[in-house]
């Protein structure tokens, strides 16, 4: 299961996730998102969970978009992938797609 959390969720929650389903998906804002990132990267880093990779963002349509996945489960843009399609999904599922974006004319 992939889920993709919000900005404002507490670090520690996305970390589990990522320790349980070895992939997850953080949204918001181009700043909140990368700084939610660093605080999980900083979590995994005291636990000492050393496979977990939380490096990257994707500029979205709809948003900054961050990836952390477990290393020992995925590759690096299979990750980047899973989150991306489950982010749309969410999207798709609220009515929300590229073309209906107002920034896209």
């Amino acid at each position: 299961m992939i889920k993709i959390f919000e900005d404002d969720e507490p670090a520690w929650r996305i970390l589990s996730h990522v320790l349980e389903h070895g992939v997850a998906g953080i949204a918001g804002g181009r700043m909140s998102t990368r700084s939610k990132l660093n605080e999980v990267r900083e979590q995994a880093r005291i636990d000492r969970h050393g496979n977990v990779v939380a490096l990257s963002t994707v500029h979205h349509f709809w948003g900054e978009l961050a990836f952390i996945y477990d290393d020992q489960l995925h590759l690096h843009q299979e990750a980047r992938q899973l989150v991306v399609d489950a982010y749309d999904n969410q999207l798709a599922a609220q009515g929300i797609f590229p073309d209906t974006y107002p920034g896209n004319s």
